[in-house]
């Protein structure tokens, strides 16, 4: 079977190519670089104690009647105009034979950073681009957490376990044959006596039972819970630029808890490390990439390919796309992707769920009205388990879909259809419905809303079990006052599993959910408190349901 790093890695080699003859042919295009303002605040970070990458602030939705609405929504757009400002739009061209001029105006940029997840979108002059080139921020705070078993040095507990060994093997019973004494008298005379036949009579032996003795072994009781203060040192440096044609954005985030009253380790190191690169060759050609490398210690539910399980201890998540669209024709566009997703964990026992998968994607898309294109894409997946190639799979995704424009501040995306997988050591097959959603709605100049759901597969730990599971992620960021900002994040997980081999069901509900403030002091310092609640249930009565909540507050400095 091929390797998914080597689909993944020729695929991309193709593109830098073609990306860069393209670029040759547009060296010389003015640089419309982005204004230097006062620093914006972070995203939320998640509630699992890991910093997620600012959020961006995206721009109105383009105006009816623009033909780049056949791409991705807001792909390089220019406000009210089909191409960025001051680049001249195909169907411009095409309709009146002759380069019609535009007017200035921002460029707003939209890349997609995974399947089912709503894209990033960015505003030349607005929001994540008004900040300085390069910023560095350091940030200490301290907190309070008031459960620390979801740690990975506390596991859930388990049961005492009774093994039954044999102390003696038993007996069958027996049938054996016993003489008989004859006591009727001996005659005497002349004659002599006949000698008499010997008699037998059985008699059965009963056997006997096997006897077994139970051996207890003790099991981990589940720890009592126990609530800690915890310190947090971040390092976080970002740089982004932009001109009329492109935008690039790079955030490093390394973060230190210090947990004082947790036995054992005390310490949990977590890094994060996000690229986002787009540029428009011509007004009909693009390519946008994305790439995100995490180095964590707790589940992060905003990501699809991360352990939701306790216990798990560090593991690296490695996610890219990348994404090529063409515009044939007015109303007709296709965009080409490739995806691919990794897992690794550090720890030994936990490697056997290693995995790493690659997926190419074609979208077909064609202008129906100036606020609906219709969408028919492909896909296809292969995964591969370095420690596991039993599970080792591929599949193919058929689906349709819509792109709204709902309003000058809303759009939305849906595709829905089948996805039919197939394991490689079995050739067994498996099928199911797939959706995916999102929402992008702004709600001021610098406030958004971003909501995703997506529901289908995901990896099982056998070929017996069927993992069906829905995801729903909701964002939101706002601007209360030039100094005062706010930010929510709610993920919710619900996982059923299904084995028919062992006539199993089991499902399990997730829930992560973070509330930020921040408040400018001055130019350089900030304010931080943030709030996180976790929550996992299993079946109702089961042992293994928790929840956590962890609140801190703490200052940062920008330079």
């Amino acid at each position: 079977m091929t390797s998914p790093r080597l689909w993944f890695i020729s695929l991309f080699s193709l593109a830098a190519w073609i990306a860069g003859a393209l670029g040759q042919q547009t060296a010389g295009e003015a640089a419309g670089g982005a204004s230097s303002g006062s620093s914006a605040s972070p995203g939320a970070s998640s509630a699992f104690g890991t910093g997620s990458s600012p959020a961006p602030s995206p721009a109105p939705a383009t105006t009816p009647g623009e033909s780049s609405a056949i791409l991705p929504p807001g792909s390089g757009t220019g406000t009210g105009s089909g191409a960025p400002a001051g680049s001249t739009s195909a169907a411009d061209t095409a309709t009146t034979g002759s380069v019609k001029p535009l007017d200035s105006g921002p460029t707003t940029f939209s890349i997609s950073t995974g399947y089912g997840k709503a894209p990033e979108v960015y505003v030349s002059g607005e929001g994540r681009l008004t900040r300085p080139r390069f910023q560095t921020r350091l940030s200490a705070s301290i907190g309070f957490d008031d459960n620390l078993f979801q740690t990975p040095t506390k596991a859930e507990g388990t049961p005492d376990r009774v093994i039954r060994q044999q102390v003696t093997a038993g007996t069958q019973a027996q049938v054996v044959l016993v003489p008989v004494k004859d006591t009727r008298p001996q005659r005497i005379g002349i004659i002599t006596p006949t000698p008499r036949t010997q008699q037998f009579r059985q008699v059965i032996i009963p056997g006997e039972d096997p006897q077994f003795e139970d051996i207890v072994i003790p099991g981990t009781p589940k720890p009592k819970r126990q609530v800690s203060v915890f310190s947090r040192e971040s390092l976080n440096f970002e740089a982004q630029s932009a001109t009329r044609r492109s935008v690039f954005t790079f955030d490093l985030n390394l973060n230190t808890d210090y947990y004082w009253n947790r036995p054992g380790k005390k310490s949990e190191y977590n890094g994060d490390l996000a690229i986002r690169y787009l540029h428009r060759f011509t007004p009909r050609l693009q390519v946008s990439s994305s790439v995100n490398l995490s180095y964590l210690s707790q589940p992060d539910l905003s990501q699809v390919n991360t352990p939701t399980d306790t216990g798990a201890g560090n593991y690296l998540v490695t996610s890219g796309k990348l994404d090529l669209a063409y515009r044939w024709k007015p109303r007709f566009a296709t965009v080409a992707s490739l995806s691919y997703n990794q897992l690794s964990f550090e720890e030994k026992p936990r490697q056997i769920g290693d995995y790493a998968s690659a997926t190419f994607g074609m979208e077909l898309r064609y202008l129906w009205s100036p606020k609906f294109t219709a969408v028919v894409e492909g896909r296809y997946s292969q995964i591969t388990y370095p420690n596991n190639p039993t599970v080792d799979s591929s599949s193919y995704f058929g689906l349709i879909g819509v792109d709204w424009s709902l309003s000058r501040r809303a759009t939305a995306t849906v595709r829905v259809g089948e996805v039919i997988r197939t394991f490689a050591d079995t050739g067994t097959k498996a099928s199911s419905p797939y959706l995916e959603t999102a929402l992008n709605y702004q709600l001021g100049k610098a406030s958004v809303l971003s909501w995703s759901n997506r529901f289908g597969f995901e990896e099982p730990p056998d070929q017996n079990t069927e993992v069906i599971t829905f995801r729903s992620g909701l964002a939101v960021s706002h601007f209360f006052s030039p100094r005062l900002r706010g930010s929510l994040s709610i993920n919710g997980i619900h996982r059923s599993s299904t084995n028919d081999v062992a006539q199993t069901d089991s499902s399990e509900n997730t829930l992560d959910s973070g509330l930020s403030f921040y408040y400018t002091l001055t130019r350089k310092w900030n304010f931080s408190l943030s709030y996180s609640y976790t929550a996992v249930f299993f079946d109702p009565n089961d042992s293994s349901n928790y929840f956590r909540n962890r609140i801190f507050t703490g200052f940062d400095y920008a330079f």
